[in-house]
């Protein structure tokens, strides 16, 4: 064997171990990431177990007879998710006047003072356009509030 034949070799051999290395460090991180997950996994188990203990409800059926279902018409979620449908944001135009209204006072109101009248009809004009939603609100408060969501056959609340 000559010297150019052994350096060769010798090359070769690093770059396979080389490799070797690379691919060790890569199933070093799978099997971490593993490893990890794992024990988040049984961490989560634990802490649900210590929730049953405790005599909580830890799945949709359990949840489901822990709170019974209010009678139709009388739970406030419905009321409140119709209000959400019904609001409307403060138009452009209107945040764009209360911008200008506060940039040229330079400081925000007093809340110790009446708000100034320009102030007061914007903001007239916005609780007008969310009258119907303001109702559903004041209406949904004189009933509990429960909110129960139907998933995959069970219910949760």
């Amino acid at each position: 064997m000559g010297s150019s034949e052994i350096h060769t070799s010798e090359r070769h051999r690093r770059k396979l171990r080389l490799w070797h290395i690379g691919i060790v460090l890569l199933c070093l991180a799978v099997a971490s990431a593993l490893l990890i997950r794992w024990h988040w996994r049984a961490q989560f188990h634990v802490r649900i177990e210590a929730i049953r203990a405790a005599g909580f409800p830890v799945t949709g059926k359990e949840l489901d007879a822990w709170y019974p279902w209010p009678p139709s018409g009388q739970n406030a979620a419905y009321w409140i998710t119709g209000a959400a449908a019904l609001h409307h944001k403060l138009r452009q135009e209107y945040s764009r006047h209360l911008e200008q209204i506060l940039n040229r006072s330079g400081a925000r109101p007093d809340p110790n003072q009446p708000l100034p009248e320009d102030i007061g009809n914007v903001l007239e004009r916005y609780v007008q356009e969310n009258a119907e939603a303001l109702e559903m609100l004041h209406y949904g408060e004189t009933y509990d509030l429960v909110f129960k969501i139907e998933r995959s056959g069970s219910t949760v609340q």
